[in-house]
């Protein structure tokens, strides 16, 4: 099946990491985790927010996500998420903290950049406006059990 995904469908970022790797500090303040979400069909909603997931309206869902370290000051352009290996790549759902304890969210397909050496500044993140909580580790049956790592 091709599926045509649109550019911009929800482009938000969490503060601190939902999915640590390792990278010195990264736990602690100053780093955010940048979402970018597919999906096959858009609302017509003109006023759907894109910094939410409102824009997303059916799936297949595809999200590109990174962490990043925020440096002060900054220009606001656009935040591009970065391209290159290595990736690591799973099932799971659309992102966002819960909003009820447990809630099953929709079905999505992650690709999460791997490294430590990303920034963003906090004049690109403020168009953003706001940022999510970080989703808390998940509990053991709802944990992906098809992650994979793709390298060069």
């Amino acid at each position: 099946m091709i599926v045509n995904f649109r550019f911009g469908n929800s482009h938000h970022y969490s503060s601190g990491c939902d999915n640590t790797q390792g990278c010195s500090g990264e736990t602690g303040q100053g780093w955010v985790e940048i979402h970018t979400v597919f999906a096959a069909e858009l609302s017509s909603n003109p006023s759907c927010d894109p910094v939410t997931l409102d824009c997303c309206k059916t799936g297949p869902f595809v999200v590109l996500a990174y962490s990043a370290r925020v440096t002060p000051g900054g220009v606001a352009t656009p935040i591009v998420p970065p391209g290159g290996r290595p990736l690591a790549e799973w099932s799971g759902s659309t992102t966002n903290a819960d909003t009820i304890f447990g809630e099953c969210k929709p079905p999505a397909e992650w690709s999460f950049r791997l490294g430590c050496d990303f920034k963003v500044s906090e004049a690109q993140l403020k168009p953003l406006k706001h940022p999510d909580p970080a989703r808390p580790v998940q509990a053991c049956n709802r944990l992906s059990r098809d992650l994979t790592m793709v390298t060069p």
